[in-house]
C-alpha cells in the first residue's frame, strides 16, 4: 500500500460503481487505467504530470485514500517530477502555492469530468478511485 493511502475505508463504505463513478465508468487497476488514458490527459504537460502521480499514490485496487492534496503534491506529484534527476543531484522541495493548487485542481477535476476518476467521501476526507469509461 502506498503512503498516501489508509487502511481504513470511509465509514467501512465499500465502492460501488453505480454511486461513486460517473455514468458508464468501471474500476480499474494501476496499469489498465495507465494503459487506458486518453491521448489529451498524456500530451498535457501538467496532466500527465499527476496522472503519473495518482498511479504512484493508488494501492493495486487502483484506490487512493483519505487523498489531501498538499501531501499528495509535495510525495507523489514531486516524486515525479524528480525520476528523472540523477543520485547527485540537488533537489529543491517543490512549493504549494495557489499556482500549484490551480493546476492540480485543474487536472483532477478535468479526470473527473472525463470519468477516468471515482470519488466517495465525508465532510473530512475524500477517496478516489481509478476508472475508465
Amino acid at each position: 500500500m502506498t503512503d498516501n493511502t489508509s487502511q481504513q475505508d470511509i465509514d467501512g463504505e465499500p465502492w460501488d460503481v453505480t454511486r461513486h463513478a460517473a455514468a458508464g465508468a468501471r474500476f480499474v487497476t494501476r496499469t489498465q487505467w495507465r494503459d487506458g488514458l486518453p491521448t489529451e490527459i498524456l500530451r498535457s504537460m501538467a496532466a500527465s504530470v499527476v496522472a503519473d502521480a495518482l498511479v504512484d499514490a493508488a494501492d493495486e485496487h487502483g484506490v487512493i485514500r483519505n487523498f489531501v492534496e498538499e501531501t499528495f503534491y509535495c510525495r507523489h506529484v514531486a516524486r515525479v517530477l524528480n525520476r528523472d534527476l540523477a543520485d547527485t543531484d540537488v533537489v529543491e522541495p517543490l512549493v504549494y502555492d495557489r499556482f500549484s493548487v490551480l493546476a492540480l485542481t485543474d487536472a483532477v477535476n478535468t479526470m473527473l469530468h472525463r470519468k477516468l476518476l471515482a470519488v466517495r467521501g465525508t465532510d473530512n476526507t475524500v477517496d478516489y478511485r481509478l476508472t475508465l469509461p
